[in-house]
């Protein structure tokens, strides 16, 4: 997605790159999603995949998005891990190929209390490493009007 902020389907997505360590994959593949595909052809994986988001403490909607875009996982049972937040498994075994298919996107939704200031995403390998496409971030601001962090993988 390149260096700084990109917008995609209206939505402004800055680099997840001072949050989280890995490396980076990229298709020229299309990938089918129900929101913005162009998010879906970059992932960040790691065998230790984390992120630290510092943010205000309060409760957020956190939507994580995942496709699977490398070759080598296009089956099921080649790329399963679980995630952590704050601490707390939120999902024991996620194979994003099980659930969606080769170059589909989808998502995970959670609400998330932080109390330390920082937003703490852990992964653990199961099977292949874990990856994320995005990160969207949402804290409601004010009673009417919600604040969004929108981070995609791929930024310099």
């Amino acid at each position: 997605m390149g260096e700084g902020a990109v917008t995609a389907g209206g939505i402004t997505w800055v680099t997840d790159r001072p949050y989280a360590q890995g490396n980076i994959l990229r298709t020229v593949n299309p990938v089918t999603a129900a929101s913005v595909s162009e998010i879906y052809q970059t992932e960040r994986w790691a065998d230790d995949l984390s992120y630290a988001i510092p943010v205000e403490n309060g409760e957020y909607e956190l939507t994580l998005h995942f496709a699977e875009i490398y070759s080598r996982y296009q089956g099921a049972n080649q790329r399963v891990f679980s995630i952590q937040l704050e601490g707390g498994e939120v999902v024991s075994s996620l194979d994003v190929f099980a659930e969606s298919g080769g170059f589909t996107g989808m998502t995970k939704t959670f609400t998330v209390e932080v109390t330390d200031g920082m937003l703490d995403i852990t992964t653990s390998q199961i099977a292949g490493d874990p990856a994320f496409a995005a990160i969207q971030l949402r804290r409601w601001c004010t009673p009417i009007d919600p604040c969004y962090q929108n981070f995609v993988t791929g930024g310099n």
